[in-house]
């Protein structure tokens, strides 16, 4: 509890062994890491206050279904989300018939569309973030990052 091991990305294939934890017993003993999936969540996850859905709608092959049929049950009603996204949209991850927009409309637009009969926008900002891709390259961009209250 309270740290999760994963493989760090140095060059090629290769990788190296690496730890993120948390760092202060207080907060290990309440914080558990986990990885899965984004559309097939355990039913024991709960609801919480405050949820981060940070560069993952670009990346899920169902994003619409991601934001109306997953994302309301894991937010208290008042709870808020921060959802970052520089929407990226490959069909590496997403099928280009499951992007957000369209040739009339923007990512924005149809996130706004779908989250509006649960959520109200709260702040919406372009927020730099850097991504390291291995040891040598990294990319700097910068994300659409909105801030949704659940009514």
């Amino acid at each position: 509890m309270g740290k999760f091991p994963f493989d760090l990305l140095e060059e090629g294939k290769k990788s190296r062994r690496s730890l993120v934890h948390a760092p202060a017993v207080s907060i290990r003993q309440r914080v558990c890491f986990m990885a899965g999936d984004a559309l097939h969540l355990p039913k024991r996850l709960g609801a919480f206050d405050l949820l981060l859905a940070a560069n993952l709608i670009d990346r899920l092959p169902h994003p619409k279904r991601f934001l109306s049929q997953v994302l309301p049950s894991l937010v208290n009603p008042g709870g808020m989300v921060l959802i970052t996204s520089p929407y990226t949209w490959t069909t590496e991850y997403t099928p280009s018939s499951h992007w957000l927009g369209s040739s009339s409309t923007d990512s924005f637009s149809a996130l706004k569309k779908i989250l509006h009969p649960s959520f109200r926008i709260i702040d919406r900002t372009n927020l730099p973030f850097l991504l390291r891709e291995t040891r040598r390259k990294f990319q700097y961009t910068f994300a659409d990052a909105t801030i949704w209250q659940k009514l």
